[in-house]
């Protein structure tokens, strides 16, 4: 069995300079090639832009929810012994 003839392909000019491709079909296949990676490359853009908009979020809410239950902990502990003397005599 004889090996492969090395193709045209290999000094640039690509398929469509190969016969690989109709005329002109190449360079339609780029350019459509092109506007796609454009379109996708502005979507991952707008993605990552409202991920680091939900990231900056964050830490006011943790801020906030922190600070409603430190205010929690320190309400009167005779509420807290209140309840569990009525969980130890059964009367609810």
């Amino acid at each position: 069995m004889q090996a492969p003839e090395a193709s045209s392909t290999t000094d640039g000019a690509g398929p469509a300079a190969a016969g690989l491709l109709p005329a002109g079909l190449g360079q339609q296949m780029g350019q459509q090639w092109q506007a796609g990676e454009a379109t996708y490359l502005a979507g991952m853009a707008q993605v990552f832009a409202l991920l680091r908009g939900e990231r900056n979020t964050y830490p006011g809410h943790y801020a906030a929810v922190r600070s409603v239950y430190l205010t929690y902990l320190q309400r009167p502990a005779h509420n807290k012994q209140q309840k569990v003397c009525l969980e130890n005599t059964g009367v609810d």
